[in-house]
């Protein structure tokens, strides 16, 4: 496969994972999880937990926000690293990139919109434990 092939390949991937998660933003909310429930509290209202399009998009934007940035974190990581170490031990970062986003950056994205304060709502977390 050539290097642009491989980069539509890559991109259409990046794509296909950031539509899908503006998908499954929307059951943030509505899941239970086994020892907390996420509802909406929006300005002078009861907690929900119906999330508007709007409220998703905006959920959606922080969630992504946090892989972009990690992404571009690790792009520059790479580039500066790439005169430096050998290119197995590139291709071992570019390797390890979807494992630290599934299991450092999406908790810590969740987390991050969890406490952010959103125009006109916020999100709380309920239960016995929430970490």
């Amino acid at each position: 496969m050539s290097p642009s092939q491989s980069a539509k390949v890559t991109g259409t991937a990046y794509l296909a994972f950031f539509a899908t998660q503006a998908v499954f933003t929307r059951r943030l909310t509505r899941k239970k999880y086994r020892t907390f429930v996420i509802y909406i509290v929006r300005d002078h209202d009861e907690p929900s937990r119906r999330m508007s399009w709007r409220e998703i998009a905006l959920v959606w934007l922080c969630i992504f926000g946090a892989h972009v940035a990690f992404l571009i974190a690790l792009a520059l990581t790479v580039n500066l690293l790439s005169n430096r170490v050998s290119p197995e031990a590139l291709s071992r970062i570019a390797n390890l990139e979807p494992w630290l986003r599934f299991f450092m950056v999406g908790p810590y994205s969740i987390g991050l919109a969890a406490r952010m304060k959103y125009p006109g709502f916020r999100l709380r977390a309920n239960g016995h434990r929430y970490v």
